[in-house]
């Protein structure tokens, strides 16, 4: 028993937790050390307004990235904040207004492979609810402009994000034929650019909450 701990120990070198009390988004490093055990770090409050939902993070090396909605812009409607850690969480840069637009903007995902961050969330300023996707490709330093991935007449919802390798994934629920479908789109040049949105299910019933992984091709 013992043995297998510590063979287990030396294949996990950390994890990262986030959540979010009382409107405080914190996150918490969890190491696990084959000589000393099992110990969780110092918490960390990564948001500096009152009100945060929805935190989300990402890690690639030695760089962590969270995303979270918060509600507390001067418009009053839902805005996307980023920040990033280079030195494994024990620093933050200042926070970041991805969407910053004049629609509510909420449930955002993060995935980072290598320098490339992606973020996708959901924003309502066309007057329904789409996708939107921006992507940065030097650590998060610096985003490319937003991008409206699912741009339909009806409201797109519940998006889902993957990456591998310069592959991008990504699916959410749309009900643009009246009932719920799950649509794709992919990019493969790191998020430059994307094809066109394939359907997934489309059947005459509800399909929701897509989930998303990836494995090669």
């Amino acid at each position: 028993y013992s043995s297998y701990l510590k063979q287990f120990a030396i294949g996990l070198t950390s994890l990262t937790f986030i959540t979010c009390i009382s409107s405080v988004v914190f996150i918490s490093l969890l190491s696990m050390d084959p000589t000393y055990g099992l110990y969780f770090g110092h918490n960390i409050k990564i948001n500096n307004k009152p009100s945060a939902s929805q935190p989300r993070a990402a890690i690639s090396d030695n760089y962590i990235y969270v995303v979270w909605t918060d509600n507390n812009s001067s418009q009053g409607n839902g805005e996307i904040n980023f920040r990033r850690s280079s030195d494994n969480g024990a620093s933050f840069q200042a926070a970041e207004n991805l969407s910053n637009n004049l629609g509510n903007s909420t449930n955002a995902i993060v995935a980072a492979h290598q320098n490339n961050v992606y973020v996708v969330w959901t924003d309502d300023t066309m007057g329904n609810t789409d996708v939107y996707f921006r992507k940065s490709s030097d650590y998060g330093n610096n985003f490319n402009k937003t991008i409206n991935l699912s741009r339909t007449n009806g409201s797109s919802l519940s998006p889902q994000l993957a990456v591998s390798d310069n592959h991008v994934y990504v699916v959410w629920t749309d009900d643009t034929r009246g009932n719920n479908d799950i649509n794709l789109k992919a990019s493969h040049d790191y998020g430059n650019s994307f094809n066109r949105t394939k359907p997934v299910s489309r059947t005459n019933g509800s399909s929701l909450s897509p989930q998303l992984a990836v494995s090669d091709n």
